[in-house]
């Protein structure tokens, strides 16, 4: 479970590199493939030769001062149309590719994006860094921001700051940091968790972090 956490964690804090990632391993695959098509057709073409059929083995084998037979070229055979059924597939990769890139693209200026970040500060305080970016077209009231701590029994506590209720206007970001050190020293249970994210209310609709995976040090 952990795993699958934090592997959904990376993907979404890098799914537009992960997208241009596949779209460059396709066009490097395809490039690969049409030239290795390239240089296995070339040397068919240069070295493949037969003899002529009334030419026993034992006399191909003999060195002979006479003029050598002419070489007479194989019939090379029609391409092969895997090649054009690469071609589609790959096309198909990368319209499908670009359709979710900009589907991406064409989703999020109409949402209100809230992400976390956990880190500690010089003197070893655990911070949660809370960001929400309006990127709609309407503002937007944001109140009731919450940590919540995953596991069999979640548990939430409203977040120690003053930012809040807050009216973002449109393509506006607002970025708070919260210390939960006095939190963690009231409650010492809250190290047996292992994941941790942020809810706040848009205008009464509630939005989430994405969870993130931590493993405690105890002191």
């Amino acid at each position: 479970m952990n795993y699958l956490l934090k592997f959904s964690a990376w993907l979404k804090r890098n799914s537009t590199y992960v997208i241009w990632g596949l779209l460059i391993c396709v066009i490097m695959q395809q490039c690969t493939i049409s030239a290795l098509q390239r240089e296995i057709s070339f040397l068919q073409d240069k070295y493949t030769v037969s003899a002529p059929s009334h030419v026993s083995d034992d006399e191909i084998a003999q060195p002979s001062d006479e003029q050598p037979a002419p070489q007479i070229d194989e019939p090379t055979a029609p391409r092969s149309s895997s090649s054009i059924v690469s071609i589609i597939i790959s096309i198909a990769i990368l319209l499908l590719m670009a359709y979710l890139y900009l589907w991406m693209r064409a989703l999020l200026p109409f949402c209100v994006s809230v992400k976390g970040k956990l880190w500690q500060d010089l003197s070893g305080k655990i911070v949660f860094t809370l960001s929400v970016a309006n990127r709609t077209r309407k503002p937007q009231n944001i109140d009731n921001a919450m940590i919540c701590f995953i596991g069999k029994n979640s548990r939430r506590f409203r977040m120690p700051v003053t930012d809040f209720p807050l009216e973002m206007q449109p393509h506006t970001k607002h970025v708070v940091n919260v210390s939960l050190q006095r939190l963690f020293e009231q409650n010492q249970d809250l190290l047996d968790f292992k994941a941790l994210r942020a809810e706040v209310e848009c205008n009464g609709n509630v939005r989430k972090t994405f969870p993130l995976v931590v493993k405690w040090k105890r002191q």
